[in-house]
């Protein structure tokens, strides 16, 4: 594919870097200057990264410079953090009440698409950036200024009135630009539309932290790219079960008998993985879900214990592994998935345990942890290959694995709480990727 603008690709590098660099200088103005709501000083500079992140692809017609400048701009983002340059330019993203790190993990969300998604692919990646870009700051707008009836989620309250901005934002932003370029049935473009943007508003609604920044334009692309071949039949299908998942769930957050942000977060991963990877995927979801009674506590046990955030978290890498899956139908991936599925699963037992009464016997919990784990690897492993040595051989490899990524978590992490939350996914990665080294 050739950039819409024929530009040298060093020069467009550093054409791109000024630009960004004039946003962070302009916001930084403004907010020492006119001092608006920190919130949305970082909402616009989410949009208009989201832009920037929008239009390079089609500018320079070749990934590898978008990469650059992102390598760039995670360097700048982690000096804010970290430097005196947190309280001078840095205050346009950390200014904020709460503990964020969207914007890493929107670029690494950018990166994900980039590096793995094919040319002509490009349309699907661009609508999953404009859901992210526009319902989401139109989402937070909509909640602050309209927003009347409200729920609860890890990191505060957001409204009904935001999330169906979000829906709204989302389906229009789907069914204009898949009507724009790609022909096809309206009535398909219409189905496919309102089962992107359900399951889009679905993630964001448990998603907290910043996590949004990754999930949304992850799960919006593979359904996406899931959908968009589909019959009407099937879409008829897609489209019933997610309407009668947001129904079931909607039922479950009114009884308040079990917590509805923990099996929202349980039920959209299940569905698009049942949609991507099918039944085997949905198998490892169903082991992990069974073995972990929180979801069956009530919202209010769980948010006095501060205990659903890290349970949410969970399920954040594995949307990656699952879109890596689906982009190369590599059966590593699948390794990696349950792997770090059940890693972050010890990580959230072992801050339960730490909270508890029972923190004396924490390493005795920790190998029935991951004794249990192991058991539910092996089990998966064999219902999807059969049972031989090397699937045997797998299943040891990962407890390893498993051990190694919570004892990271053990000696770095797990007690400061914030850290926790944050810094889970990346322990199940650690472990993930240790886990498929010699897969």
């Amino acid at each position: 594919m050739s950039g819409i603008i024929p530009l040298h690709p060093w020069f467009g590098i550093v054409l791109l870097l000024a630009a960004i660099a004039l946003l962070i200088a302009g916001l930084r103005f403004y907010q020492v200057r006119y001092q608006p709501d920190p919130e949305w000083v970082r909402k616009l500079f989410h949009m208009s990264s989201g832009t920037f992140a929008l239009i390079a692809p089609w500018l320079f017609g070749q990934d590898w410079p978008v990469l650059v400048v992102l390598g760039f701009v995670a360097i700048v983002l982690f000096l804010f953090r970290v430097t005196r340059l947190k309280n001078g330019p840095g205050k346009i993203l950390s200014d904020v009440s709460r503990y964020s790190f969207g914007e890493m993990y929107f670029v690494m969300s950018i990166a994900i698409l980039l590096l793995f998604t094919e040319q002509e692919e490009r349309v699907l990646y661009s609508i999953s950036l404009i859901i992210l870009t526009l319902a989401d700051a139109i989402a937070a707008l909509v909640g602050v200024r309209y927003g009347q009836v409200r729920y609860v989620v890890p990191e505060g309250m957001k409204s009904i009135e935001g999330s169906f901005a979000f829906f709204l934002v989302a389906f229009l932003s789907t069914h204009i630009t898949l009507f724009l370029f790609f022909p096809m049935d309206g009535m398909a473009n219409l189905m496919i539309s309102i089962t992107v943007s359900l399951l889009a508003t679905l993630a964001e609604s448990v998603s907290w932290g910043g996590k949004d920044n990754l999930v949304v334009p992850i799960v919006s692309f593979m359904m996406l790219k899931f959908l968009i071949v589909k019959d009407n039949a099937h879409l008829l299908v897609a489209l019933s079960l997610a309407l009668l998942l947001f129904i079931l769930l909607e039922a479950c957050r009114r009884t308040k008998v079990v917590c509805p942000q923990a099996l929202m977060g349980i039920s959209v991963i299940s569905y698009v993985s049942w949609a991507i990877g099918g039944v085997d995927f949905l198998l490892v979801l169903l082991l992990h879900s069974l073995s972990s009674p929180i979801i069956l506590k009530s919202s209010n046990e769980l948010f006095s214990s501060k205990k659903i955030g890290l349970f949410i978290a969970t399920y954040t890498m594995s949307f990656v592994w699952l879109f890596l899956y689906q982009q190369t139908q590599s059966e590593v991936f699948f390794f990696a998935f349950l792997i770090g599925l059940l890693a972050q699963s010890i990580c959230f037992s072992l801050t339960e345990i730490f909270q508890s009464s029972q923190k004396r016997h924490l390493l005795i919990y920790l190998f029935l942890n991951i004794l249990k784990n192991w058991g539910l690897t092996l089990t998966a492993l064999v219902l999807r290959s059969g049972l031989s040595s090397e699937v045997v051989v797998h299943s040891i490899w990962a407890a390893v694995s498993m051990l190694m990524a919570s004892g990271i978590y053990y000696l770095f992490v797990f007690k400061r709480s914030k850290a926790a939350v944050l810094i889970q996914p990346i322990c199940a990665a650690v472990g993930s990727i240790l886990g498929i080294l010699l897969f």
